[in-house]
């Protein structure tokens, strides 16, 4: 298997590894990149779907040591020109939310902070992000 994914990573296209990394980290490799975080984060010349699977992986990879700089960068790319990948930044936040406990203050914070920014999609997006997620995240938490 991994002659396999050298042999890919040498002969295919250069985003090639990024999909590769993407599927690793889905079969349970969250560890393996965990400490090179800073790796994926985005570079301004980079393709939308690359920028979209790095910020995939971001969100799989964040750990309680890691979260707090992911979401800094998060909140960077809020402010990218394509409303999507914007309001994926933002759901991206909402997402580590969920998987990690410690970053909920955080989250929110970042949220409403995004509220004040009074640019249509970015409101709505950060609304909808505290009622399917930070509601229930809380009420999770609660319970338990």
């Amino acid at each position: 298997m991994l002659y396999l994914l050298i042999f890919i990573l040498y002969y295919s296209s250069k985003n090639i590894d990024i999909v590769i990394i993407l599927i690793i980290v889905y079969r349970g490799g969250r560890e393996v990149f965990g400490e090179m975080y800073k790796k994926f984060f985005i570079k301004l010349e980079e393709p939308q779907y690359i920028k979209t699977m790095k910020l995939k992986i971001l969100v799989e990879i964040a750990n309680e040591n890691s979260y707090q700089e992911i979401l800094e960068e998060l909140e960077e790319y809020v402010n990218d020109v394509h409303a999507g990948f914007s309001k994926f930044s933002i759901v991206c936040a909402g997402s580590i939310a969920m998987r990690i406990d410690k970053s909920i203050n955080s989250v929110v914070g970042m949220l409403k902070s995004f509220l004040n920014r009074k640019i249509d999609y970015i409101v709505s997006e950060a609304l909808c992000v505290v009622k399917s997620n930070i509601i229930l995240k809380l009420t999770l938490i609660n319970i338990n």
